[in-house]
C-alpha cells in the first residue's frame, strides 16, 4: 500500500464486517491506511450508521455531482451505480478499493484502480501485528457464513493458508 493511499469499502465489505467484526475496520483505519465508505453506499448499509463510522475512524467520502452523474448516465453491463460510483471516487481519490465483487475487480484492473479483496484487509494486520491469525481466521469464517456466494470454502482455505505463514 502506498504510504498517504487510503482503502474505499463497497458496501459489501462493510455489510461483512459489520456482521463479523466491525473493530477490524478500525484497527485497518489505524494501522494500515485511512478508510472510506461512499455516503451513497453507507445509505445501502443498514448495520452501520454514520455515528458508527465517525467513532471507528472510517471516513465517509462526499461523491461530486459530476461523479454521481457520471455513474447514473452509464446503463448496462454488470456494474451496478454503487460499483460504478466506487470505482469513479477510488479512481479520482488514488484509494484502492476494497470488494469482494468480480464485476468490479475487473473494472478497477481496466481503469488501473487498485484493488483487493475484503479479507485482505486482514492479511495486511496480522503482517504488521495488530491481529492474531487465530483472530483473523475466526473473523473470516465469520464472513464466510455471512457471505457464502463470494468467500466460498476454496477461498477461505487460501485465506488461512496466507495467514497461517504470516504468523511464522
Amino acid at each position: 500500500m502506498r504510504r498517504g493511499a487510503g482503502f474505499l469499502l463497497d458496501a459489501s465489505v462493510l455489510i461483512d464486517y459489520a456482521e463479523a467484526d466491525l473493530s477490524i475496520l478500525e484497527l485497518v483505519a489505524r494501522h494500515v491506511a485511512p478508510v472510506h465508505i461512499a455516503l451513497p453506499l453507507l445509505d445501502e448499509v443498514a448495520q452501520v450508521s454514520r455515528t458508527d463510522c465517525e467513532r471507528l475512524g472510517i471516513l465517509v467520502a462526499e461523491p461530486t455531482l459530476e461523479q454521481l452523474m457520471t455513474a447514473a448516465a452509464a446503463r448496462g453491463g454488470p456494474l451496478s451505480f454503487q460499483d460504478r460510483l466506487c470505482v469513479l471516487i477510488a479512481e479520482a481519490s488514488n484509494w484502492t478499493c476494497v470488494s469482494n465483487d468480480r464485476a468490479l475487480r475487473h473494472e478497477c484492473e481496466t481503469r488501473g484502480v487498485p484493488m483487493v479483496w475484503g479479507l485482505e484487509l486482514m492479511i495486511q494486520l496480522v503482517a504488521r501485528g495488530q491481529l492474531t491469525a487465530n483472530q483473523a481466521i475466526t473473523a473470516a469464517r465469520a464472513i464466510a457464513a455471512i457471505n457464502p456466494r463470494f468467500i466460498t470454502n476454496s477461498v477461505l482455505t487460501r485465506f488461512t493458508m496466507r495467514v497461517r505463514k504470516l504468523r511464522k
